[in-house]
């Protein structure tokens, strides 16, 4: 009778040990992984955030979806001219084969609306509304970018605490001439496949080093290179 008790006892801490370890972390609870690949191949893990799949790392594709070839623009002239012309074209971050590995490719806009497919089978470029489902449930425009950062790789201090996995990283952008602005460690800039009204051009979204701001701007059009994130169909 005296090792039933103790068993008893044994089991009944257990699970109350059990159930406090579970409620110190109910956020994480929230987020749940997987993994997806493009026509490349190239693999994502992804991540279930309050109602979303999304990709935890940059589009890193040079192929649309029926298999096509992305025009890669390698200098500033061909960045400019495939704008000029309307051609999709991708680049390296800073045009460093290196950098891609973390941060992914840059699209320009044409890539982003050519009806052959910029995301893998199953998936779509992110819409201004479902980054605002983010914002709203992680603290507002001026507080989400502290769940949604990396820990690591951003300058000014403005490392987050990327309790939701997404791992945004400042990434820069490329404008019309070529150059890389708001570049790597400083700023992270994201294309989404909403359109902006009587405007040609598409939403983007912004997350500077210096604060925890997540701004979704209407101010960039065709003429700039950023970076894209997909979410399940």
């Amino acid at each position: 009778m005296r090792k039933t008790k103790i068993s008893f006892f044994l089991t009944l801490m257990l699970m109350l040990f059990s159930q406090c370890q579970k409620d110190e972390l109910p956020e994480e609870k929230k987020y749940i992984y997987g993994e997806s690949v493009d026509i490349e191949n190239n693999k994502y893990v992804t991540v279930y955030i309050e109602g979303e799949m999304w990709f935890t790392k940059n589009l890193s594709c040079k192929l649309f979806r029926n298999g096509d070839t992305i025009f890669e623009a390698k200098t500033n002239e061909e960045w400019e001219s495939a704008i000029m012309n309307g051609i999709p074209a991708w680049c390296y971050p800073n045009n460093d084969s290196i950098q891609s590995e973390t941060h992914g490719l840059i699209y320009n806009y044409y890539a982003l609306k050519d009806t052959r497919g910029l995301a893998p089978t199953g998936w779509h470029i992110s819409t201004a509304d479902e980054w605002q489902k983010l914002i709203d449930n992680h603290g507002g425009e001026w507080n989400a970018g502290l769940a949604l950062k990396s820990t690591t790789g951003w300058n000014n201090d403005g490392n987050g605490s990327n309790i939701t996995k997404f791992t945004a990283l400042p990434s820069g952008r490329r404008i019309l001439t070529g150059s890389f602005m708001n570049g790597i460690g400083d700023y992270g800039w994201w294309w989404t496949s909403t359109p902006i009204e009587n405007f040609q051009g598409n939403y983007a979204v912004l997350l500077p080093s210096i604060n925890n701001l997540v701004n979704i701007v209407d101010s960039y059009g065709w003429d700039y290179g950023f970076s894209v994130r997909c979410v399940k169909d």
